[in-house]
């Protein structure tokens, strides 16, 4: 009899401890389970600001919990939490809109039952927020001063915005290669003192940009715009713009995380471009880090801006932004077409 007692004693306290470890991660998984939704990154690419949802919307309509994460290389320099009222939703990458400025980060929340709410991320660390009435929020969408949401055929060149073109264009003449404009995300790069091209944002959502191609002949005083559309009505992160001539020019896109990119070509000006293809079916070896990651040829998505031979195009393809270890493509005919030409690693 006292052993049946024991045994019924022993299975009541699992059958509790397993209640009590189901109830503990479901608590967790409800209240404090970080998952990241999103990321953006500045146009300099030394910054990363990662959207995390923390829990499970509050059963049955209430707010999710969210956090703002703003890092510098591999250190986070600044954090914001937050929480969204969007009618028992949860958290997803179309809730905020992500400006980047020289010394900040401005963040844009929005829910469908709440104020659009404002969170700006200082480079020192600093955190400033506040809610935006409908008023303040329709200045802000018409505030030729705030980058990727507005058009550029809607701006107002005042003497401020006209003073910065004329800085860009003159540190874009000075350079070697393409240049940024931090304010605005606008790339540009120039051939010569005359000639010279621009990708500029006409929108954007979840750290994703859409751009138009704008052309000088000038040196800047005027430009033309050439194309709509130069990638297709692909969304991402401007990668870097080159020209050889006044024809042949090379764009890059990366995606908003700038793990994966695309290279686009062309030979008449910027006037159209085309997908750059690369034959990854003839690739015959990965680097040494394939085998300590898992990689396969498919992780290998991140095409990088072309490097000038003598007479020949080098392309490197790597699994994310900033890898040394690559699989290294080469053209001898103007990117017409590529032949894989094997691997570099360190």
């Amino acid at each position: 009899m006292k052993k049946y007692f024991k045994v019924i004693i022993c299975f009541i306290g699992l059958v509790c401890a397993m209640i009590l470890i189901l109830g503990i991660s479901f608590s967790y998984i409800t209240n404090y389970k970080k998952v990241t939704i999103d990321t953006s990154n500045s146009p300099d690419g030394k910054h990363e600001l990662v959207l995390q949802a923390i829990g499970e919307p509050k059963f049955p309509f209430g707010s999710a919990s969210g956090r703002l994460v703003l890092m510098e290389e591999k250190d986070k320099i600044a954090q914001a939490d937050f929480e969204l009222r969007n009618d028992g939703g949860s958290i997803t990458s179309n809730c905020w809109i992500v400006t980047w400025y020289e010394n900040y980060v401005k963040v844009i929340l929005s829910g469908e039952e709440q104020f659009d709410e404002q969170i700006i991320l200082n480079f020192d660390g600093t955190v400033d927020m506040k809610q935006l009435p409908d008023t303040e929020v329709a200045e802000q969408e018409n505030d030729t001063s705030v980058e990727y949401t507005t058009k550029p055929d809607s701006i107002d060149l005042g003497e401020s915005n006209q003073k910065n073109i004329t800085e860009q264009v003159d540190k874009a003449k000075k350079a070697e290669s393409w240049t940024m404009d931090e304010s605005n995300g606008t790339m540009y790069f120039f051939l010569d003192e005359q000639n010279g091209w621009r990708l500029v944002v006409v929108d954007a959502a979840a750290g994703s940009r859409f751009y138009v191609m704008e052309r000088t002949a000038d040196g800047g005083d005027t430009w033309e715009r050439i194309n709509e559309d130069p990638f297709d009505n692909q969304a991402g992160v401007a990668e870097g713009v080159m020209f050889l001539d006044d024809n042949f020019g090379i764009a890059g896109l990366a995606g908003a995380s700038q793990s994966h990119s695309t290279l686009y070509i062309t030979k008449d000006g910027g006037r159209s471009f085309g997908e750059i293809k690369l034959p990854m079916s003839t690739v015959t070896e990965l680097p040494e880090s394939a085998k300590e990651y898992g990689f396969t040829v498919e992780d290998y998505d991140y095409l990088n801006m072309p490097q000038i031979g003598a007479t020949t195009l080098i392309i490197m393809v790597t699994t994310d932004k900033g890898e040394n270890d690559g699989i290294v493509f080469e053209s001898e005919d103007g990117g017409d077409t590529w032949k894989y030409r094997g691997v570099t690693q360190n």
